[in-house]
């Protein structure tokens, strides 16, 4: 997966880490990859949420740049997944430097699954019910490395991406319960680059899932 964040571009497309993080050739690493920490960590979430087939929700977030030319904007969006698919958000309201970005994926940060495609994966520690992983990316990028933090519970809560340029960039997902599943709820973004700060807040809304069971969509 990659995520670029050219300067002004990216202070709308990080908010909601709403692409992949670049990573770098793989350094060494005294971490071996356990896979009975590992394998239970990243596929925990999609089992718990098994059920469901599809859903849609809306996308509400508001950006604010901490450097020039300090712009604060509002996007809305609608997304949608599809079990064994992508996680699609079309995005409104993007100011004119980021209209490119209209429709991105948001599968490779949000399911956690799927980062074995991008990244090599190895375990960290478990602190209580969180586990932590550390991700390096499988080619040539500028990612020094990038940690991912999993509640057993709650699936993902925190990424942490750090460049080899001094770049750093943290998304926190605070999940909620749409139809009795746990899915992201808010998402905040911090991101420092050495040409721009930025900031963004997301709020995830009116979910409407279909599970195997229902066939049909159920509102949050």
């Amino acid at each position: 997966m990659q995520m670029r964040f050219p300067a002004l571009c990216g202070a709308a497309l990080f908010a909601f880490g709403l692409s992949t993080a670049t990573g770098q050739t793989l350094p060494p690493t005294t971490h071996a990859t356990p896979a009975a920490e590992v394998e239970p960590a990243v596929p925990r979430m999609p089992v718990r949420n098994a059920p469901i087939a599809s859903y849609t929700f809306d996308l509400n977030a508001h950006i604010v740049m901490r450097t020039f030319p300090w712009l604060k904007f509002h996007i809305s969006g609608k997304g949608r997944y599809e079990r064994n698919g992508d996680l699609m958000l079309h995005l409104d309201g993007m100011p004119w430097f980021a209209r490119a970005y209209q429709n991105v994926n948001m599968a490779s940060v949000l399911e956690p699954q799927t980062w074995g495609k991008q990244y090599v994966v190895a375990y960290s520690h478990r602190h209580g019910g969180t586990v932590e992983l550390i991700m390096h990316d499988r080619g040539k990028t500028p990612l020094t490395e990038a940690r991912a933090t999993i509640d057993d519970d709650a699936g993902l809560r925190e990424l942490d991406w750090s460049y080899s340029y001094g770049g750093k960039i943290r998304l926190m997902v605070s999940p909620g319960d749409a139809s009795g599943y746990t899915l992201p709820a808010v998402m905040n973004v911090e991101a420092d680059m050495p040409r721009y700060a930025a900031s963004a807040q997301a709020a995830f809304t009116n979910y409407r899932v279909v599970t195997d069971a229902s066939g049909s969509a159920t509102a949050e």
